[in-house]
């Protein structure tokens, strides 16, 4: 016998784990109105290109998924990994986990994937762009929530703890992508 996990379940499930409301759903495809041959080859091949959005519209996502609408300008990551129907690129654009990340290094996030410990999240903080930071949980406040705390790599930037602020997790990173500075 199959059971249905419901919506509703999965958004309050979301929000008791202190994530985006949409952290659970499926079935947003990014589809292109009309395919070319190059988008079916890919396709068939395994490949799924994902949207690199913005910091602004990363911290949105929840609110933007279900009506973006990609346009000539958008470019996309293309990707064999298994990833969710709302999963999205975004591009780094600070110091804050430097060495291991750096300014202009792309990453694939999956609003889908739980993040472990010491994975590297995309996280809201206020009306701010979205943050990219290491995912440290503490402990359990008296209503069950995981309280954690955002890291950056770098030591200049301040620890950011879910406790203090209003922090909402975006979504997991599962990819990374670097590419050679020109000269």
């Amino acid at each position: 016998e199959q059971h249905s996990f419901g919506e509703r379940s999965a958004t309050n499930l979301a929000l008791k784990l202190d994530l985006a409301p949409y952290y659970f759903e499926s079935g947003h495809e990014f589809n292109n109105q009309h395919p070319t041959p190059r988008d079916r080859l890919a396709a068939m091949a395994g490949i799924r290109p994902i949207p690199l959005i913005t910091a602004e519209q990363a911290s949105r996502w929840s609110e933007l998924v279900e009506s973006f609408d990609p346009d000539d300008a958008t470019t996309f990551l293309l990707t064999e990994k298994l990833v969710s129907p709302v999963a999205f690129a975004m591009e780094l654009r600070d110091n804050s986990m430097f060495s291991e990340f750096r300014p202009a290094d792309q990453v694939i996030i999956d609003p889908a994937v739980i993040p472990a410990p010491g994975d590297y999240v995309a996280a809201a903080n206020g009306t701010e762009p979205a943050i990219f930071r290491k995912y440290r949980p503490r402990r359990l406040d008296a209503e069950g929530r995981v309280v954690y705390e955002l890291s950056a790599l770098n030591d200049d930037y301040p620890v950011l703890s879910s406790d203090v602020q209003p922090l909402l997790l975006i979504g997991t990173m599962v990819e990374q992508r670097r590419f050679r500075k020109g000269p």
